[in-house]
């Protein structure tokens, strides 16, 4: 594959060694617009904007990922292996697990994990978890340290830093991140599992009496029929008023 690439129009040399990568294509533009000299619109290939100038004299270019893990596997593989950049650093909406985390907090990952499937094309199957490189991080640290205005894991004067991991997930945030007891997640799990329990009772009966049982597809889809019919019965009843 050469330049311009499928899914990135810019000509070899317009994308700087350090992008920026926000989600939104507008929140892209915004900061070009806002943050950058002299911006210059590099790519909008399905209306994902990418934008290079400069901050403070450094060559920057700032392009969105789009949404989702994937997208951003497809944008930052090109833009490493295709345009020779040296850095993508993701900017973008975050939420936060931990109930002392504040608006406008510097977090400081040490390590990164997922529940997505997206690594496993690279033969990376299970749950990787990639982890910052020590040295690296503690420099960082050190460096952010240096600034008056940081202060870890207090809010007594400008902006926090905050050490600790990161999770990303590929599903929406809204309702990604539910923990507890759910009606709904119950019973989802059972709807897909109790056809599975019968089915498998049924085998396990018919082999202990000594019977030879190739019928478990079509026992698990009665079973299935069956159990949402029992279902659908049970909503229908009406409770007796007292």
């Amino acid at each position: 594959m050469s330049v311009p690439t499928p899914h990135i129009s810019a000509a070899k040399g317009q994308i700087a060694k350090t992008v920026l990568m926000p989600g939104d294509p507008l929140r892209s533009k915004f900061i070009a617009e806002n943050y950058l000299e002299k911006p210059v619109l590099v790519n909008d290939v399905r209306g994902v904007q990418g934008y290079t100038g400069k901050w403070r004299g450094v060559p920057v270019t700032v392009m969105a990922s789009g949404m989702g893990i994937p997208a951003i596997g497809i944008y930052s593989w090109e833009l490493y292996n295709f345009y020779d950049v040296d850095n993508i650093i993701r900017i973008g909406s975050a939420g936060g697990l931990r109930d002392d985390l504040q608006l406008m907090d510097i977090v400081m990952g040490i390590g990164a994990c997922t529940d997505s499937n997206y690594a496993h094309q690279f033969n990376l199957n299970g749950v990787f978890a990639p982890t910052a490189d020590y040295v690296l991080l503690s420099e960082a640290v050190s460096a952010a340290m240096t600034n008056k205005s940081l202060t870890i894991g207090s809010a007594l004067e400008g902006i926090r830093l905050v050490i600790g991991g990161i999770f990303c997930t590929g599903r929406d945030a809204a309702g990604s991140l539910t923990f507890g007891f759910s009606p709904v997640n119950l019973g989802n799990m059972l709807f897909r599992a109790i056809p599975l329990i019968l089915t498998g009772l049924s085998v396990a009966i018919a082999f202990k009496t000594g019977l030879f049982n190739i019928g478990a597809p079509g026992q698990y889809l009665m079973t299935a029929d069956d159990f949402s019919a029992i279902m659908k019965s049970a909503i229908a009843i009406q409770p007796l008023n007292a």
